[in-house]
């Protein structure tokens, strides 16, 4: 099908405290309306088309409205897929399987893996989710529908690319893709973070990985590899991308995680009052400036001499005054992380007494 891929963030719930989350799921319960989402998939496919829907969160399965989600999917008639930890995935199938409209446009789900095995995995997300996200990756095969793996790369998991192709091998995985660990402003960037050189020679392990399996092995953008004026997919229009609050938006990366500036300059419209056809031009407006910067910063060497900044994910963050890494850690706005004020003690989650043993490179704002 010819069309953009839509993305939607549908809700911020989730049940998980996973320690690289750029969002704050107990910030208080907000989500996508399911006719808000239906009316604005409906615009873009009459606009410019979708090829495909992708839900994300939060947990998007744990939205109170789920089924009408996958009912405003099928009216629509586009293929939809979502991002799970896994942990409610038999629960979600049921319901799908109730209408064979929902079970026929539904396709499958992308489920994070975080770690090659149960103590690396559980230590950055919760206590006993690996055997979820294992469980969840047999159901969907079992019902004939697509698993896919997605490997968010950070400090504690980065000597595991290996392990990973082999765990995607043996659970028979249509895909397993790898993307770079995004700053969110906590205490616990530090305990993540990789450093350019680190995430180069990642790159080159992936990809003589990806020459080795018989399924699809790929990277995210984010790396810093490549062409420093390569244009990524959402500056090209090949991926859209809505807020919980039904906000049209450069990118997924930069929903919902703190901004410097309010509003965030990187919102193009509110899809609740304006259409996508007047939105669009003013998307298209926030890319045509931010490529311009871009250009601009590495014409005149200054992307050159800061190797973060190859990555032109981690420009984009700090061009539009997100959270971004530096040579010395990380810069912007810091995150309040409402569901952690009180559970700071050291013993919380042992990740956090990790952090807490260090002196935080950038301390949490008080409330």
């Amino acid at each position: 099908m010819v069309g953009t891929k839509l993305g939607f963030h549908v809700t911020n719930r989730c049940q998980l405290n996973c320690d690289h989350c750029i969002r704050d799921p107990e910030r208080g319960a907000v989500e996508i309306e399911p006719a808000l989402l239906g009316h604005i998939v409906r615009q873009v496919k009459d606009t410019v088309g979708v090829s495909s829907v992708g839900l994300t969160g939060g947990e998007p399965t744990l939205h109170a409205q789920f089924d009408l989600i996958a009912d405003e999917l099928a009216t629509a008639g586009v293929p939809w897929s979502f991002v799970s930890n896994g942990a409610t995935m038999a629960r979600t199938l049921s319901l799908l399987q109730a209408s064979p409209e929902r079970w026929r446009w539904f396709s499958g789900a992308k489920l994070s893996l975080d770690g090659a095995d149960a103590a690396t995995h559980d230590s950055i997300r919760d206590r006993g989710n690996f055997d979820h996200v294992l469980q969840a990756a047999a159901l969907l095969a079992a019902c004939g529908k697509e698993a896919r793996f997605g490997v968010t790369l950070n400090r504690r998991n980065v000597d595991q690319i290996e392990q990973f192709g082999l765990l995607a091998g043996q659970m028979g995985v249509r895909s397993l893709s790898f993307s770079v660990t995004h700053p969110t402003g906590t205490m616990l960037d530090h305990t993540l973070r990789l450093t350019p050189e680190q995430l180069r020679r990642a790159w080159e392990r992936i990809r003589r990985l990806a020459g080795m399996m018989s399924f699809e092995v790929s990277t995210a953008p984010g790396f810093p590899v490549g062409s420093l004026a390569a244009p990524c997919s959402t500056w090209t229009l090949e991926y859209l991308s809505v807020d919980v609050h039904g906000r049209l938006n450069l990118c997924c990366v930069h929903t919902d995680t703190p901004s410097e500036v309010s509003p965030p300059p990187d919102i193009a419209a509110d899809l609740r009052y304006d259409s996508f056809a007047e939105a669009w031009p003013r998307l298209m407006s926030i890319i045509s400036h931010t490529m311009s910067a871009r250009v601009q910063d590495v014409a005149s060497g200054a992307v050159g001499a800061d190797e973060w900044m190859h990555s032109s994910c981690n420009w984009c963050l700090a061009y539009h005054k997100r959270p971004y890494w530096t040579a010395d850690g990380v810069a912007g706005p810091h995150a309040r992380r409402e569901r952690w004020r009180g559970a700071w003690e050291a013993g919380y989650k042992p990740s956090h007494a990790d952090a807490l043993s260090h002196l935080p490179e950038r301390p949490e704002p008080d409330a």
